[in-house]
């Protein structure tokens, strides 16, 4: 290895004192250690490389990108979100779990390395003794391809970004399927062949059957990782998330830059409706941010802090659609993602409700350059969430499933809770069970709440 330190040797030929010690303790623990000069000159002529702008500003201005500054920076757009965040509504989702494959963390994928591990021990079990004796030329390609896809597994490499082989993956999962149940089928036929009264094989051999069953459940489970929204982000880094209004998508991309931020790592926060103009949206993002540098700059700068902390900064951008000119973004996202590629340690997440998509996003963009992904709020989780919501703000579940689907939006389930604390009800008003029957009862609490305190019928 390799370090700089900050002063040049000494005239008198004799190496720096913490050079000596370190070098000691570097031989106490087996390793060589080579001290490199770096002096002003060789800085100034690296840091003043286009490539290395991002470092210099994220390492020379720290006012600007300290955890602090990120978490500042977020905490304000999340009081603009004003209603359409809701923390104390909140309820998680498994759309959340997208953000992890956008941000690639350490340790996104030891789901993968512990169904991996769990694949290799069953193997090895069920390749007894007994069950090889019989069918060692099934077992023996099994053994093979499992060997392979650990090996796949275990290649993934955290250090870097580099894209991870799911194609290579699948075409092991599937083969290793096909080998396992060939080899079950013929320990079936085998244990048949072979039955009787003081023999029943089919026992004998019913454990070695459960175990490989057990690994193809795991290898199931790694398919559908490598299928997931997940793994497709995590290769690439840039997310457009559509759905209908009020599902909470705005509520999702404040959740999730607010908890990263409070964790310390980086992550930017903006919000559609500030974009204002047509000009270029990276000159918009600058000057909202309040920063006064090139666009190159910043960027690598905001590669530079996902790389310090070993996981992608994310910049989240809400609601396209509410820009007030919202076709700015047909003719300036392709370029955006574009002008991210030399930057592997960022990820960027857009959002636009469904009936603007159209309008918004450019039709020729591919899933290699961006990922879609549609939030249907809480569909799939309705009782679930509405159970856990009731619960937080005191109102009494009706016992029987709710079973509107008017409730899967998060917005109107939002309006009925208000509506029951507005009438100071422990319960949901009788009657409701769509759309209109929500907002109707929600407009007559709040008529109601006035009445009383400006005193009018």
């Amino acid at each position: 290895m390799a370090f700089p330190y900050p002063s040049p040797p000494t005239t008198t030929g004799l190496r720096p004192f913490y050079s000596i010690i370190s070098d000691v303790t570097a031989c106490q623990r087996g390793m060589q250690v080579e001290f490199k000069y770096w002096g002003s000159s060789e800085l100034i002529d690296l840091l003043s490389k286009l490539e290395h702008g991002g470092r210099t500003l994220f390492w020379f201005n720290q006012h600007s990108f300290t955890p602090d500054w990120f978490r500042q920076r977020v905490e304000e757009k999340v009081a603009n979100a004003d209603r359409r965040y809701t923390p104390d509504l909140h309820y998680p989702l498994p759309i959340a779990d997208i953000f992890d494959g956008l941000a690639r963390p350490e340790g996104v994928y030891d789901e993968l390395r512990d169904l991996s591990d769990h694949i290799v021990h069953a193997y090895e079990k069920a390749a007894s003794r007994r069950l090889r004796k019989h069918m060692e030329d099934q077992l023996k390609p099994i053994g093979t391809v499992i060997t392979s896809l650990s090996g796949v597994i275990a290649a993934i490499n955290e250090e870097n970004m580099m894209p991870v082989d799911y194609e290579a993956m699948l075409s092991s999962v599937n083969e290793a399927r096909h080998r396992i149940m060939d080899c079950i089928r013929e320990i079936e036929h085998h244990s048949e062949a072979g039955r009787s009264e003081k023999h029943p094989r089919g026992r004998l051999f019913g454990p070695d059957i459960d175990l490989l069953l057990g690994i193809i459940g795991n290898l199931d489970a790694i398919e559908e990782f490598c299928r997931s929204g997940k793994a497709q982000l995590s290769n690439t880094p840039a997310l457009l998330l559509v759905g209908d209004a009020g599902v909470g998508k705005t509520h999702l991309f404040c959740r999730v830059a607010e908890e990263r931020t409070q964790r310390g790592l980086p992550a930017i926060l903006l919000l559609g409706e500030h974009f204002t103009s047509a000009r270029n949206p990276w000159d918009q993002i600058l000057s909202l941010l309040g920063l006064d540098c090139e666009r190159d700059a910043f960027l690598g700068a905001l590669d530079a802090a996902g790389e310090a902390h070993r996981c992608r900064t994310l910049i989240l951008i809400d609601a396209l659609n509410e820009s007030q000119d919202p076709s700015v973004w047909r003719s300036h996202l392709p370029g955006m993602l574009k002008a991210l590629e030399p930057y592997p340690w960022v990820g960027i997440a857009v959002s636009v409700r469904s009936c603007y998509e159209k309008r918004v996003i450019p039709q020729g963009l591919s899933a290699r350059q961006i990922v879609r992904i549609e939030h249907y709020g809480f569909a799939g989780h309705g009782e679930e969430a509405i159970e856990a919501i009731f619960s937080k703000v005191g109102i009494v579940h009706p016992g029987a499933p709710v079973l509107y689907p008017v409730f899967h939006n998060p917005s109107l389930l939002k309006l009925a809770v208000e509506d029951a604390k507005n009438r100071k009800q422990e319960f949901l008003p009788p009657g409701i069970a769509g759309i209109t029957s929500v907002i109707d009862h929600y407009i007559d609490s709040v008529d109601g709440k006035l009445a009383v305190g400006l005193d009018f019928d």
